[in-house]
């Protein structure tokens, strides 16, 4: 039987993993949603990274 602690580490990072693909999906989302609307072209690439960058840190 796995110790309480043990289990508790495991659900933990679950919940991080599980937040994590929430945030990459939120991310495609935009970037599909900004190529359908044709305004990914007008967005530097630089820029749009570092948007990705604040959103998988948890800053936005």
């Amino acid at each position: 039987m796995t110790q309480p602690a043990e289990k508790l580490k495991d659900m933990e990072r679950d919940e991080a993993a599980r937040r994590r693909q929430e945030k990459l999906e939120a991310l495609r989302s935009d970037i599909q949603a900004g190529r359908d609307s044709g305004s990914v072209g007008h967005i530097p690439l630089d820029e749009m990274l570092a948007k990705a960058r604040r959103r998988l840190n948890g800053e936005l």
